[in-house]
């Protein structure tokens, strides 16, 4: 990420400090201490599974990413999907929706849309600085501030970007 940013910013990378402070997003600096309002607007965020990683950067907003193998799923359980489901991603999510539908769809189909609902919501996470935790109508109503899309990657994994517009 340092290089990436280093290149987009005409810097050397080893003119960048990016922190890892555990339940914090990552911050850049420059490694001197030098303040640079461009490095104080960037919002950053990172997710690592096992063989993939997603890294994003916003120059104007707060932004989330997170990054799945679909393996990694409930263990090909739509029950479970349902009961995480409920929990985390609420009532109207996708495998609460249309039983009837879920019941017909593949184990393979299942667990690509369980990890997608899973990715957004938890890149939504990331992007307000929430931890996970379990559904409310007020964190839905927090999630709503964010826009969310699958980010392409090839199989096993699924993973989406999230995003808040900065205030005008």
């Amino acid at each position: 990420m340092r290089a990436l940013l280093a290149a987009a910013l005409c810097l050397r990378p080893a003119q960048l400090t990016i922190t890892d402070q555990r339940g914090q997003s990552p911050r850049v600096r420059r490694s001197d201490g030098t303040p640079d309002a461009r490095l104080a607007r960037l919002q950053l965020s990172i997710s690592h599974e096992a063989g993939c990683s997603l890294l994003t950067w916003c120059g104007g907003g707060a932004v989330g990413v997170d990054v799945q193998a679909v393996s990694a799923g409930p263990a090909g359980d739509p029950d479970e999907w349902r009961r995480v489901a409920a929990l985390y991603l609420g009532p109207d999510s996708w495998p609460n929706q249309a039983e009837s539908v879920v019941d017909k769809a593949l184990e393979a189909t299942q667990s690509i849309a369980f990890m997608t609902a899973w990715t957004q919501h938890e890149a939504r996470l990331k992007c307000l600085g929430e931890p996970l935790q379990e559904w409310s109508p007020a964190l839905q109503s927090r999630l709503d501030g964010c826009m969310a899309r699958r980010v392409a990657l090839p199989a096993p994994w699924v993973g989406a970007v999230a995003w808040r517009p900065a205030p005008a």
